[in-house]
Protein backbone atom coordinates (compact mmCIF):
# COMPACT_ATOMS: atom_id res chain seq x y z
CA UNK A 1 0.00 0.00 0.00
CA UNK A 2 1.32 3.42 -0.91
CA UNK A 3 1.64 6.12 1.68
CA UNK A 4 -1.59 8.06 1.86
CA UNK A 5 -3.76 5.19 0.59
CA UNK A 6 -6.62 4.28 2.86
CA UNK A 7 -8.23 0.83 2.83
CA UNK A 8 -10.87 -0.57 5.13
CA UNK A 9 -12.95 -3.70 4.98
CA UNK A 10 -15.76 -1.50 3.62
CA UNK A 11 -13.76 -1.16 0.40
CA UNK A 12 -14.52 -4.81 -0.36
CA UNK A 13 -17.60 -5.18 -2.57
CA UNK A 14 -18.99 -8.15 -0.60
CA UNK A 15 -18.87 -6.40 2.76
CA UNK A 16 -21.95 -4.26 2.09
CA UNK A 17 -23.99 -7.37 1.24
CA UNK A 18 -22.87 -9.04 4.48
CA UNK A 19 -23.75 -5.96 6.51
CA UNK A 20 -27.21 -5.75 4.95
CA UNK A 21 -27.84 -9.44 5.54
CA UNK A 22 -26.90 -9.09 9.22
CA UNK A 23 -28.99 -5.91 9.55
CA UNK A 24 -32.08 -7.52 8.05
CA UNK A 25 -31.74 -10.57 10.33
CA UNK A 26 -31.92 -8.29 13.41
CA UNK A 27 -30.38 -11.05 15.54
CA UNK A 28 -27.09 -12.99 15.57
CA UNK A 29 -26.58 -15.13 12.46
CA UNK A 30 -24.61 -18.37 12.34
CA UNK A 31 -21.53 -17.81 10.18
CA UNK A 32 -22.23 -20.75 7.86
CA UNK A 33 -25.56 -19.12 6.96
CA UNK A 34 -23.62 -16.18 5.49
CA UNK A 35 -21.76 -18.31 2.94
CA UNK A 36 -24.03 -17.13 0.12
CA UNK A 37 -22.12 -13.84 0.12
CA UNK A 38 -18.84 -15.52 -0.84
CA UNK A 39 -17.78 -18.79 -2.41
CA UNK A 40 -15.17 -19.84 0.17
CA UNK A 41 -15.53 -20.33 3.91
CA UNK A 42 -11.96 -19.14 4.45
CA UNK A 43 -12.63 -15.91 2.52
CA UNK A 44 -15.79 -15.31 4.56
CA UNK A 45 -13.91 -15.89 7.82
CA UNK A 46 -11.11 -13.50 6.80
CA UNK A 47 -13.65 -10.83 5.85
CA UNK A 48 -15.54 -11.27 9.14
CA UNK A 49 -12.28 -11.17 11.12
CA UNK A 50 -11.42 -7.87 9.39
CA UNK A 51 -14.90 -6.53 10.12
CA UNK A 52 -14.48 -7.51 13.77
CA UNK A 53 -11.08 -5.79 13.94
CA UNK A 54 -12.68 -2.60 12.63
CA UNK A 55 -15.51 -2.79 15.19
CA UNK A 56 -18.33 -3.57 12.75
CA UNK A 57 -19.28 -7.07 13.93
CA UNK A 58 -18.89 -9.30 16.95
CA UNK A 59 -17.94 -12.95 16.44
CA UNK A 60 -19.05 -15.20 19.29
CA UNK A 61 -17.92 -18.84 19.26
CA UNK A 62 -20.46 -21.18 20.88
CA UNK A 63 -19.53 -24.73 21.88
CA UNK A 64 -22.91 -26.17 22.84
CA UNK A 65 -24.26 -28.54 21.53
CA UNK A 66 -21.68 -28.25 18.74
CA UNK A 67 -19.21 -25.56 17.76
CA UNK A 68 -20.50 -22.66 15.65
CA UNK A 69 -19.87 -18.93 15.32
CA UNK A 70 -22.58 -16.32 15.85
CA UNK A 71 -22.11 -13.06 13.97
CA UNK A 72 -23.86 -9.86 15.01
CA UNK A 73 -23.50 -6.17 14.24
CA UNK A 74 -22.08 -3.74 16.78
CA UNK A 75 -23.72 -0.36 17.28
CA UNK A 76 -21.27 1.08 14.73
CA UNK A 77 -22.13 -1.79 12.36
CA UNK A 78 -25.84 -1.01 12.72
CA UNK A 79 -25.21 2.64 11.84
CA UNK A 80 -23.18 1.60 8.80
CA UNK A 81 -25.93 -0.86 7.81
CA UNK A 82 -28.54 1.88 7.99
CA UNK A 83 -26.45 4.10 5.69
CA UNK A 84 -25.81 1.23 3.27
CA UNK A 85 -29.52 0.38 3.28
CA UNK A 86 -30.43 4.00 2.52
CA UNK A 87 -27.88 4.11 -0.32
CA UNK A 88 -29.29 0.86 -1.71
CA UNK A 89 -32.79 2.40 -1.63
CA UNK A 90 -31.63 5.49 -3.51
CA UNK A 91 -29.64 3.50 -6.09
CA UNK A 92 -31.39 0.10 -6.37
CA UNK A 93 -29.09 -2.81 -7.18
CA UNK A 94 -25.92 -0.86 -6.36
CA UNK A 95 -25.06 -3.38 -3.66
Amino acid sequence: MREGDFFTVLSDRHTAALILELYEADKPVIMKDLQGATNHTQTLRQRLDSMEAEGIVVLDTVYSPHKYVNVSLTDVGKEIALLVSMANTIIPGAI
